[in-house]
């Protein structure tokens, strides 16, 4: 699923989406890849980020912060905000509405 979202094969030792919802309606997609190290992980995410960004996307509404000495991108489209960040070796997107986001990315980076 991830080199087919990607169009080509991505170099990662492994990858898994996981798809929630709760009580409530509230829906999240997260999307993980494992690197081969964690420079390797940080290169991913970053060369992502540059494409997105200068790229022609329905991305929009671009924010850095820092939270947890982990630097998450945050953006809006497609109707979802959503993070990107990564933590060792793993690479996350997580896309859910404005509700449940902040509670998904503290659970991962509480990992």
């Amino acid at each position: 699923m991830v080199n087919r979202l990607h169009g080509k094969p991505i170099q990662v030792k492994k990858a898994w989406v996981a798809y929630y919802k709760d009580t409530h309606q509230n829906k999240a997609i997260i999307w993980v890849s494992e690197a081969f190290t964690s420079s390797q992980g940080k290169k991913q995410t970053e060369i992502m980020m540059e494409k997105i960004l200068k790229g022609k996307s329905p991305f929009y509404n671009f924010q850095e912060k820092e939270i947890s000495h982990t630097l998450i991108y945050f953006f809006s489209g497609l109707g979802k905000n959503h993070a990107v960040f990564y933590k060792n070796k793993l690479v996350f997107w997580i896309t859910a509405n404005h509700q449940t986001i902040d509670k998904i990315i503290n659970y991962y980076l509480n990992l």
